[in-house]
Formats: structure tokens, sequence, C-alpha cells
């Protein structure tokens, strides 16, 4: 009842290892020479991420300048604050 619910036909897994439900039955063959066994042949791939850090910078300065601006008009018309 509570377990995981396997999907084999839409490939939905919800286990580390599903046991022998993956296999439906047929034969596996896995085969790796020996001259394959290194990961220096794998390609190396870089991530595409994108450098926003100053629209960043910039959306974060300009809320704390618009936040003390609302402060100051706020406290300068309850009378809290004096030029």
């Amino acid at each position: 009842w509570l377990g995981a619910d396997n999907n084999p036909a839409r490939n939905r897994w919800f286990e580390v290892n599903p046991g022998d439900a993956w296999l439906n039955g047929d034969d596996v063959w896995i085969d790796v020479s020996a001259g394959e066994r290194s990961a220096d042949r794998l390609p190396v791939r870089v991530p595409d991420i994108p450098n926003n850090h100053v629209s960043y910078m910039l959306t974060w300065w300009s809320f704390a300048v618009i936040l003390l601006i609302i402060y100051g008009l706020l406290h300068k018309r309850a009378g809290r604050l004096s030029w």
C-alpha cells in the first residue's frame, strides 16, 4: 500500500533498485570492453549559465533605495524626522 508505484511502460521509477520489475522478463546484456572503462573519452560539457550578477545587484540596490525613500517619507509625514 505504501510502496513505490513503478510504471515500466511510461518509464517512471520511484525507487533506486526496482528489482526485476524493469526487465519485463527480457535478458539485459551490457558489453564493455577493457579500453572503454575510462572516463577520459567522455566529452567535457560546460554548462551555459547566464552571468546576471550586475542586473541582480542593481535590482536589489534599487529595492533598498526605494525602501529608504519610503521610510524617510513616512517618518517625515509622522513628524518623527526633521531635516
